[in-house]
């Protein structure tokens, strides 16, 4: 079995018998599936607000009466929480996980381009790759069009009947926004060439340069679904918790208690619209 990261000293005995469970074979499943409920458990046990958190409610005077054996009701009712709500959303990092898997990639994809970029050979083959694989994939798709444009199987940049075409519709264009004002009248052909063109000038750098941009906004859309997703179920499942337990709500807990569980940042506010109306007494 692989060394368990500790837990802090202050974790309920019974929360570090589930975290070290989770390392065990007969919870490989679980672990390698729903990675999240493992890192759940860790961060229940070593978030700092967990500390008041967990003395607050392990306090004898805290709990029911019926509840006498408290880390025997808590600690499994929050693990079975954890597994219905991860298991059933089937998200598999929290967002900061997933930022951080981003940018592992981000990194590796920076490094790709500046090693074409110092390779005059790679370089020119990042242009050729590009225009030779659309080129080949246009004429398998369109093949009598092709034939009737007088395509060749060859890169884009050889077409010399596309080229010229092209050039045509540029000099013409106005702030090169031939969509915007003429689009709707060219004919199949000339759309050809003024797409074609615009390809004409891609290589693999500028397609892997799009590419960063678009995963800037990876982190912050799994982020935002992740919330939605989570966030309703496993604040109402704690404050249903805490009033079985306790007889109350506990917002002052059930906050780290989210905030630990999803490792988010929320305050009592973002909390308050999953607690159920108290009862007129």
């Amino acid at each position: 079995m692989d060394k368990v990261p500790p837990l802090e000293k202050w974790s309920p005995k019974d929360l570090v018998e589930f975290y070290s469970n989770s390392f065990e074979p007969s919870h490989e499943f679980i672990s390698e599936n729903f990675p999240q409920i493992r890192q759940a458990l860790f961060r229940l046990g070593t978030h700092i607000d967990m500390k008041a958190c967990w003395e607050k409610l392990f306090s004898t005077k805290a709990f029911l009466p019926n509840q006498d054996n408290l880390g025997f009701w808590l600690i499994p009712q929050i693990y079975s929480m954890l597994s219905e709500v991860f298991v059933r959303s089937g998200n598999g990092m929290t967002p900061q996980f997933k930022k951080k898997e981003v940018e592992k990639i981000s990194e590796q994809v920076n490094r790709l381009i500046v090693a074409i970029h110092n390779s005059d050979e790679a370089l020119q083959e990042s242009f050729l790759t590009v225009k030779n694989q659309l080129s080949e994939d246009i004429i398998k798709k369109y093949p009598e069009k092709s034939h009737r444009l007088g395509f060749e199987v060859a890169p884009i940049f050889l077409w010399g009947f596309i080229s010229g075409v092209h050039q045509e519709l540029e000099k013409n264009a106005k702030n090169n926004e031939l969509e915007k004002f003429q689009w709707e009248s060219c004919s199949h052909e000339e759309r050809s060439a003024w797409l074609l063109g615009k390809v004409d000038r891609l290589d693999l750098t500028v397609l892997l340069r799009t590419y960063l941009e678009q995963l800037k906004y990876i982190p912050s859309t799994y982020s935002a679904e992740y919330i939605a997703s989570n966030r309703s179920a496993v604040t109402k499942q704690l404050f249903k918790l805490m009033y079985q337990t306790y007889g109350e709500y506990m917002s002052d807990c059930v906050v780290p208690m989210v905030n630990a569980i999803l490792d988010l940042e929320l305050g009592v506010e973002d909390i308050t619209p999953y607690k159920p109306k108290e009862k007129n007494s």
